[in-house]
């Protein structure tokens, strides 16, 4: 069964060690996970899938 497990983003925030404003930067340039709407169309609470946090913290290339 997949993981439905859903990343707030302090926790984002603490497992990439990006701020807000770079995730949100990313998530606009299209080279971050985009984030889930939670609560409905009203709602502005966003979360991301722990697999899609997983799968891009996994990408990455490596800093020499």
């Amino acid at each position: 069964m997949d993981d439905l497990t859903i990343f707030r983003l302090p926790a984002v925030i603490e497992l990439t060690s990006l701020s807000r404003s770079t995730i949100w930067r990313r998530v606009k340039e299209g080279s971050f996970p985009q984030p889930l709407r939670l609560g409905g169309t009203d709602s502005s609470a966003r979360g991301w899938r722990k697999g899609d946090i997983e799968k891009w913290l996994t990408e990455l290339e490596p800093v020499r």
